[in-house]
């Protein structure tokens, strides 16, 4: 199985991790995170759990939802143009002609059934939209460009002016092309890759699902790879659309319906960083006996307290260590399954909000609920589950250690 996992599966999983569309969507949807972190703040301060709240904001509350409405309301047009200067990157073209290209024909794809700008695809509604728009645009330009098919200005003519004009062929290409689908032939480009992605989008947002794409990461990490990048990332797309549709269910007053949205992984898989080796993390520094494990400790505990856990990814290390394969997958696993049904059961509040990756445990689940109290005491009890399971497994490799210690000293 283990022949078979690295001969067969690793080798595919690094072409998919490492294919330059990938890497060009991680990138540009990288850059909205910034404005949902942002908007989150405006979000926890508009909606605070605090009896009588509302009535102290008064009027003042539509003014903080100003800032959501533009970064979680607009994170589809925000994309649009990150997405254009990341594939515009990726092609070797004029960076800023093709994010301008890929903003005006995301525009163009999303017009309502009247052929007006459709401000309602600009949030989560057009994030798929904006990465196809994006690649189909800057493919076309970068045609053009290779075949060499622009206006080239005599060498007098200002860098600038001629800039605008060699863009001139292929933007008109690219517009063309999307009006001419759009426009002429009225078919709406937003809903059909909405309903395209929808098989992918129904499936993470179930239990099996959300386990599976975990399972992939955790083992890539066991194998040494860094599973978030390789695989987490494929469905950083459809987490980001959970999410701005909980925040925008949460801004209207309306319950949230999707449980495994960007932060959900909080709650177990990232706990102290993947494998929720926060307990790992305590358990070493509490507990180690052996001198390499003590010294780890002092290295390790500070990192895992904000997410940070290659140190003992790789110096404990979990690398290709039996011992540490069961606790390591088990762990987050169970954590997120509990997760998973306490948020199904209103039990804990679903993730809204958007925080930084290196928030530490019990303060990022208060902050991505929305202010709930329930959910920083529920990641307080996953870390001493944590700490519990990897107990018994660190024992048996420091008790290991320290005889060996015993033995060279003898």
């Amino acid at each position: 199985m283990y022949t078979f996992f690295m001969d067969k599966v690793i080798p595919v999983m690094n072409r998919v991790g490492n294919n330059k569309y990938l890497v060009a969507i991680r990138d540009g949807l990288s850059i909205t995170i910034p404005f949902t972190i942002i908007g989150s703040v405006f979000l926890i301060i508009a909606n605070l759990p605090i009896n009588g709240w509302a009535d102290i904001l008064g009027d003042f509350a539509p003014k903080l939802n100003a800032a959501v409405n533009v970064t979680f309301g607009a994170i589809g047009l925000i994309a649009s143009v990150s997405l254009g200067y990341f594939f515009s990157k990726m092609h070797k073209i004029e960076p800023i002609t093709g994010t301008i290209m890929s903003l005006v024909t995301f525009l163009l794809a999303t017009l309502d059934k009247n052929l007006s700008v459709n401000i309602s695809a600009f949030g989560s509604a057009g994030l798929f939209v904006a990465i196809i728009i994006a690649m189909i645009t800057t493919g076309i330009m970068a045609w053009f460009v290779k075949k060499g098919i622009l206006i080239e200005l005599p060498d007098g003519v200002p860098p600038a002016v001629g800039k605008s004009f060699e863009a001139l062929l292929p933007a008109a290409a690219s517009i063309l092309v999307i009006w001419v689908v759009r426009v002429l032939l009225n078919f709406d480009i937003n809903s059909f890759i909405t309903f395209i992605f929808t098989p992918f989008v129904v499936a993470l947002n179930t239990l099996p699902g959300a386990l599976l794409l975990m399972l992939l990461i955790l083992l890539l990490w066991f194998v040494g790879i860094h599973g978030n990048t390789l695989v987490g990332n494929l469905a950083l797309p459809v987490t980001m659309t959970y999410l701005t549709a909980n925040t925008e269910a949460m801004q209207h007053g309306h319950v949230p319906t999707y449980i495994n949205a960007e932060g959900f992984y909080y709650f177990g898989m990232g706990l102290g960083g993947t494998g929720a080796t926060i307990g790992l993390a305590l358990v070493i520094a509490l507990f180690a006996k052996s001198k390499r494990y003590k010294t780890l400790g002092k290295l390790t505990l500070t990192p895992a307290l904000f997410s940070i856990n290659e140190p003992l990814i790789f110096g404990f290390p979990i690398v290709l260590n039996p011992v540490m394969l069961v606790p390591f997958v088990g762990t987050p696993i169970l954590l997120q399954v509990i997760t998973w049904f306490l948020m199904k059961y209103n039990l804990i509040g679903k993730v809204v909000t958007s925080i930084p990756w290196t928030t530490p445990p019990v303060l990022s689940g208060f902050l991505v609920t929305g202010g709930d109290w329930r959910a920083a005491v529920w990641q307080a009890i996953g870390i001493l589950v944590s700490v519990a399971i990897y107990l018994p497994f660190f024992k048996a490799l420091d008790n290991q250690e320290l005889k060996n210690e015993l033995t060279k000293e003898v």
